[in-house]
């Protein structure tokens, strides 16, 4: 799904922002049933909410993010107790969504070589 930025008209797309999105969602409906999918118009309309004036590799600002991220984190690690398909969704997502949460002296050593990893081949791949 794509939402246009509301600064500039560009489409931003959510695929290229999993955890981001995927954490908005989890803020605003839940964990039950979780998904992938931002068609629900309080989650569309909370993405836009995230949305800054850009310049960096992603267009989300984060202190705009961070309400939903910490909500969104919190609804994650409650639902990854229970379910398996969550737990292993955690584990991809923590280094990350412990960042965008504010709570980035909470991650390891290794997650957090990953997630600069992970940070410079996507600047690599804008570029």
């Amino acid at each position: 799904m794509q939402i246009a930025h509301p600064l500039t008209g560009h489409d931003v797309d959510l695929a290229d922002f999993p955890v981001e999105a995927g954490l908005v969602r989890l803020s605003v409906l839940g964990a039950d049933g979780f998904e992938l999918a931002f068609d629900e118009p309080a989650v569309a309309a909370a993405l836009r909410a995230c949305v800054g004036e850009g310049g960096g590799a992603s267009p989300f600002d984060p202190a705009l993010l961070r309400p939903h991220a910490e909500r969104g984190l919190a609804a994650l690690e409650r639902a990854a107790e229970a379910d398996e398909r969550l737990r292993v969704l955690l584990g991809l997502w923590r280094a990350r969504a412990l960042a965008l949460a504010g709570r980035a002296d909470e991650v390891a050593r290794d997650e957090a070589h990953r997630e600069r990893l992970r940070a410079r081949l996507a600047e690599l791949a804008a570029g």
